[in-house]
């Protein structure tokens, strides 16, 4: 059959063409609509638009978007569907650092159609790679 007919057999949906909004919350509960192109990588995203997915010192510590310090954790509380699916490297990432199952590596998530995110979560450990974090070296 057709992709649309094997989308619909799985129960979702075909992945929307046009345009796609990201909603960001932020930490003290704000929210703000960014229009992206389906395909959009998050992590650029929110940083383009002045969006801060760092905690303290990780702002200049960060690896600009490689997937080598897991420090650009988002909750995406709505439409995770609509992004592209976990890497096992970025679920273990996420894992070791203390992560609700609903987090993302910003920097590998990939918005396909609507979606909401929060930015900083809280979470249990600290930054990749941190004494706290489970992941020290």
């Amino acid at each position: 059959g057709s992709r649309e007919e094997l989308l619909e057999a799985v129960g979702r949906e075909t992945k929307k063409t046009g345009t796609a909004t990201v909603t960001v919350v932020d930490p003290s509960g704000r929210r703000r609509e960014i229009v992206v192109q389906p395909g959009a990588n998050l992590r650029d995203t929110l940083v383009n638009d002045g969006i801060d997915v760092y905690r303290g010192t990780t702002a200049w510590t960060n690896c600009a978007g490689h997937q080598m310090c897991g420090t650009c954790i988002v909750d995406v509380v709505d439409g995770a569907a609509a992004t592209n699916r976990k890497s096992n490297d970025e679920e273990g990432t996420l894992n070791l650092q203390g992560c609700e199952t609903s987090c993302r590596l910003s920097c590998v998530t990939f918005v396909y159609g609507d979606i909401e995110v929060r930015v900083r979560p809280d979470r249990e450990g600290g930054f990749f790679g941190s004494a706290t974090s489970g992941s020290a070296w």
